[in-house]
């Protein structure tokens, strides 16, 4: 399994195909497994470079909750495609994961081609919010340390986010299953803490993101369609998909119409 190393923590990834570089960036809970049907159809024409994120998949679980911070995930995530010979990419992210990509074209905009956020959010501005959501996730780290990865997921599967992934066959999401139960609870747990949604220091000016920007979300994911639309607002060059009666995981939900998308945006922007 290739790794490389950055700051003393092995990040594991997949790399195919060759032509203009596009990362891969999976949400929470999630691996490289995530983008397996999207590999499958972009690395006909681009490098496509897969990574599990720091706390997930074969990437390291370090304890020090600051290497978990977003600002420093960014920093490794860039550091990564420079040690695999590349200055920029097109950054593809889902929910953790957009958060990331939206962070790096923020924080490193010359390491960023292009944008392609599926259910992404710049983080919590309302500080009673925040503080909300902080502790919510804290108390729920404790809980998968406590109880370990199987609970958390029968948990996590539970909640209403996936309704609309009651839909998906059986052998689907008993993969997504054995997927997320594959993770490390100390690295979920620590995630939560240094990257979650409250915790990530939210991006309030979006001015430094003048390259393409592409947002997918389904129409049964109001809150996520209602974000992107937003951020729509203030940029120069985006646009913005809304998948018919799709839910928060558009690229399991609709892998077919997910990967067309993707596919278009990229042969039209690199």
């Amino acid at each position: 399994m290739p790794k490389i190393t950055i700051n003393e923590n092995q990040f594991h990834y997949v790399r195919s195909g060759e032509g203009p570089p596009v990362v891969l960036l999976h949400g929470f809970t999630g691996s490289v497994q995530t983008w397996k049907n999207l590999q499958d159809v972009l690395e006909k024409k681009f490098e496509i470079i897969s990574i599990d994120m720091i706390g997930h998949g074969l990437t390291d679980s370090p304890s020090q909750i600051d290497r978990y911070k977003m600002i420093s995930n960014a920093s490794d995530l860039v550091s990564l495609l420079n040690q695999l010979g590349h200055s920029k990419a097109f950054w593809l992210g889902y929910s953790m994961g957009a958060r990331s990509a939206l962070q790096i074209a923020n924080q490193f905009p010359s390491n960023v081609c292009g944008l392609i956020l599926e259910g992404v959010s710049p983080g919590l501005i309302d500080k009673t919010e925040r503080t909300l959501r902080i502790n919510s996730d804290e108390k729920l780290a404790d809980e998968i340390e406590l109880f370990g990865i199987e609970k958390f997921v029968d948990y996590w599967e539970s909640i209403p986010l996936w309704q609309t992934q009651d839909r998906l066959p059986k052998d689907v999401k008993a993969n997504l299953r054995a997927q997320r139960l594959q993770n490390d609870p100390v690295g979920l747990a620590n995630s939560l803490r240094g990257m979650g949604t409250g915790a990530q220091e939210p991006i309030n000016d979006l001015s430094v993101i003048k390259m393409p920007v592409l947002f997918v979300c389904g129409s049964r994911d109001k809150k996520f369609c209602d974000i992107a639309r937003r951020l729509l607002v203030e940029l120069d060059h985006g646009e913005i998909n809304i998948i018919d009666d799709a839910g928060h995981a558009v690229h399991l939900e609709c892998p077919d119409e997910f990967s067309e998308l993707v596919l278009k945006f990229l042969e039209q922007n690199y």
